[in-house]
């Protein structure tokens, strides 16, 4: 600690000598060199020297102390103020020595601070043993893009610190009071004027016929930072209205500020420069491979924009054209950082036990941003498991035919144990038990869980989007159900009905699952796009399918398939299988040559044959037909489906012999039959009915033969009907 205390105090006396020697030295004086002020800021354009894109609006950092076991003398050289006049080359070198190439320049040391804020007495992510600081550098002013909360358009803000020693900042007549440091800009093409108290002046020209790149760390999300290139992540690019976009979309073009310009979102996922992001019909963009990558033991997360490493510290992997590495923390007690040689020193020298989440950025030798990054790193966090299962991209959670079960989650470290998280507050649908499991309910709201691991005075946030999978019918833009997690049963004509009115089966997914297969049993040619976490599945796709269209035997089931994993979301219940309710013939036995009437019914036969043999053929569903067999038969009603068994019923009618036709004795007075009248009494009708001929043993063929009027229809028997018959029997005896 003494050690590192007194390397500040040398490093820091030593700088003030040296802005005393150059405030005397007449070849430095700004009037010597016109007003302008030197450009010596990395990965900017010539004519922006105070702007550094790709930075977080914060106060830099102190400047670095050397890395351990080195001398102040053999330090490498580090950029200290803004004005690129006072640049530390070391106790070796001379204020008119040049740069060599062997001891490039070291990146500005920018940190990860709030503006205007300072460290708290605790830094969350330093380890306790902190070494002693040296005066903070100056910041640059900085151009960002934002869209305010409330304001649909994107802007252009030029942020300036409050200590920066500026007068005034000027765009065209206007200029900007030095107030909060903030300057809106109205005009994207008229460019800025940058004065200094010493009278020094800075011209920034905005637009000038290339698109103007803006680099933000997630989700289009905060201040994006001016950058020269496309690289990998979240970046909006400002062209003029007129410039017509193509290729992919993946948000709608926004209005600007400057009603002149539109602000277009890209988003590039690849590491290489494989991947074709779209541009403009003016303008082709720029994709830039990374310039490092990071090599550890990965843990998965939901936060794939800032990688979770556990265990050893990752190893820093550079390109051969990177000098110099920053690696800092961001926060408003974030560690300011430190730049270092990624080939001399490593990652894990650099951090000195720190935990907790970094900014890393990778310059070349004349100080050039080349790439910037964000990851995590918690020692202790080996695995993340959901119900028993490793986390990761590939896992998905379906539900039993009873729907979701609470979900277990656990943190795991490298002895095998669990480890006790802190909750994001306000989380209704989950909690910890004792043992640091926690447990999310069976709730679509649940889903998206957030909590952090705190050890000593680090802290590392998680991200945990649960992959169970959800389900609802919706119709437009009505209000739709609540999300299901059991299977929906249809009938075919419910199916068909949904279809015919425009109804879509929405599956909620997580995003990394791009698109889904559907289709009933293991027809699954159907593709569908997952579009922010969401598939829509039109039923109108299905409305001509085989298990739609036709009677089934057995249910279907439209079938996803995500990934390896497939589960089913609609039942297309089978239709219900045809019975013969009843089948008889009335009546039961006849005498050859009486009409006997076949009756019958059935139930859930739309769509079956329905025929009875032998002699009748196909009938409909429920109906009656009169047969006169000559003798004894049994008829067959058949219901029968194709590819289904067919439902029969037999009804035998029994046909008797005709009997010897007898005469009867011949009166002077013919009885004749009497039927009853509506409103009482009696009067003569068409004939005696065949019950009343049965009572006193005539039969039809006897009454015919002796000229007794017959009604076939009526089926009523009347006792003096019958006694007028028995004396012309009791005659004959």
């Amino acid at each position: 600690m003494l050690s590192k205390l007194l390397q500040a105090v040398r490093s820091w006396a030593r700088r003030i000598w040296r802005r005393r020697a150059q405030s005397a030295d007449p070849q430095t004086d700004s009037s010597q060199t016109g007003g302008n002020l030197t450009n010596t800021d990395p990965g900017i354009e010539p004519d922006e020297a105070h702007l550094l894109p790709d930075r977080p609006p914060s106060d830099p950092p102190p400047a670095e102390q050397p890395p351990p076991g080195e001398s102040t003398e053999a330090a490498e050289p580090i950029v200290t103020d803004g004005d690129g006049t006072d640049t530390d080359t070391g106790a070796d070198s001379t204020d008119d020595e040049p740069l060599s190439s062997s001891k490039p320049k070291m990146p500005p040391a920018y940190g990860g601070r709030r503006r205007g804020s300072s460290p708290g007495e605790s830094p969350r992510n330093s380890p306790n043993a902190k070494p002693e600081q040296e005066p903070r550098v100056k910041l640059k002013p900085e151009l960002v893009c934002r869209k305010p909360t409330g304001f649909p358009q994107w802007t252009l803000i030029l942020t300036v610190p409050s200590d920066s020693e500026i007068e005034n900042v000027t765009q065209g007549d206007v200029t900007f009071p030095v107030s909060n440091g903030e300057y809106p800009l109205e005009s994207f093409t008229t460019s800025l004027t940058i004065t200094y108290d010493s009278g020094e002046c800075l011209d920034i020209q905005l637009f000038d016929g290339k698109p103007m790149v803006f680099k933000f760390r997630t989700d289009w999300i905060g201040d994006g930072r001016k950058v020269r290139a496309i690289t990998k992540g979240y970046f909006i690019v400002i062209t003029p209205s007129s410039w017509k976009r193509i290729g992919s979309v993946p948000v709608e073009p926004v209005i600007c500020s400057d009603e002149n310009f539109t602000a277009h979102y890209f988003y590039c996922k690849s590491d290489h420069q494989v991947e074709d992001v779209g541009g403009f019909a003016e303008w082709k963009p720029t994709l830039v491979a990374s310039k490092f990558k990071l090599e550890g033991n990965l843990v998965y997360d939901s936060f794939q924009d800032v990688r979770l490493y556990s265990g050893d510290v990752p190893e820093l992997i550079c390109g051969q054209d990177v000098a110099w590495a920053r690696v800092g923390s961001e926060g408003n007690n974030g560690w300011s950082g430190e730049n270092f040689c990624p080939d001399t020193q490593t990652l894990a020298d650099v951090l000195n036990e720190r935990q907790g989440s970094f900014f890393i950025r990778v310059y070349n030798q004349e100080i050039t941003l080349l790439d910037s990054g964000e990851f995590r790193f918690m020692r202790e966090i080996q695995e993340i498991a959901v119900n028993g299962e490793s986390y990761s991209e590939e896992l998905l959670l379906l539900p039993a035919w009873t729907g979701h079960a609470p979900a277990k989650v656990r943190l795991i470290n490298a002895n095998g144990t669990i480890i006790s998280p802190r909750l994001e507050t306000g989380s209704a649908y989950t909690s910890v038990e004792a043992d640091g499991t926690i447990i999310v309910d069976s709730h679509p709201d649940g889903d998206r869980l957030r909590c952090s691991v705190v050890e000593n005075d680090s802290i590392v946030d998680l991200a945990i989007d649960l992959p169970r999978v959800w389900w609802r019918l919706e119709q437009g833009d009505e209000d739709a159900s609540e999300w299901s997690d059991t299977v929906s049963t249809l009938t075919r004509e419910a199916f068909r009905q949904y279809a015919d009115a425009d109804w879509t089966l929405r599956i909620r997914l997580q995003p990394h699952f791009r698109s889904i297969h559907a289709g009933f049993g293991e027809d699954l040619r159907r593709k569908y796009r997952n579009e922010q976490t969401c598939c829509s599945i039109p039923l109108a796709d299905f409305r001509d399918d085989r298990e739609i269209i036709q009677r089934l035997d057995q249910d279907a089931m439209l079938t996803i398939r995500c990934g390896q994993t497939v589960f089913e979301a609609i039942r297309v219940s089978a239709d219900p299988v045809p019975t013969i309710v009843t089948f008889e013939s009335k009546p039961a036995s006849i005498i050859s040559g009486e009409i006997a009437t076949l009756r019958w019914a059935t139930q859930d036969a739309a769509g079956a044959t329905v025929s009875i043999k032998p002699e009748i053929g196909e009938v409909a569903p429920n109906g009656s037909v009169q047969v006169t067999p000559a003798q004894t038969m049994t008829f067959t009603l058949s219901l029968k489906v194709p590819g289904t068994h067919e439902v029969t019923r037999a009804a035998t009618l029994t046909v008797q012999a005709q009997p010897t036709v007898q005469e009867l004795p011949r009166s002077h007075v013919t009885p004749r039959p009497l039927v009853g009248r509506k409103g009482g009494g009696w009067r003569e009708g068409k004939g005696f009915s065949r019950d009343e001929f049965h009572a006193v043993g005539i039969i039809r063929n006897t009454a015919v033969y002796n000229s007794l009027p017959v009604d076939n229809r009526r089926r009523s028997a009347h006792s003096l009907n019958i006694k007028a018959l028995r004396r012309l029997t009791d005659a004959q005896a």
